[in-house]
């Protein structure tokens, strides 16, 4: 169970393959261009060509995203989570990245 502030779950269907667009998540710039944000990320899972979590530090702490791809009949659903864990776990993550 997640302790959070407020967690955000969002999805799009993009006009491109699984495969497609697991290249451009992966890929340092293409992710950053996509998110319009360059913040460093720390990866916790990858799933190849499925799934990728990461956490990264901003000005309201840590949060941990999770990228699902899921093939649809008209391209790729992107599935994206982010959570923002509180107290111990936060605090350890920050001590451990210091």
């Amino acid at each position: 169970m997640w302790l959070s502030k407020e967690d955000s779950n969002q999805s799009v269907v993009i006009d491109a393959s699984p495969e497609e667009v697991w290249d451009a998540i992966v890929d340092d710039d293409t992710r950053a261009e996509w998110l319009e944000d360059d913040r460093p990320i720390d990866i916790e899972t990858v799933e190849e060509g499925r799934r990728l979590v990461w956490w990264w530090g901003g000005d309201d702490g840590f949060s941990r995203v999770e990228v699902e791809l899921v093939p649809a009949v008209s391209g790729t659903r992107v599935v994206v989570t982010e959570s923002f864990p509180l107290g111990a776990l936060t605090a350890a993550f920050a001590c451990a990245r210091a």
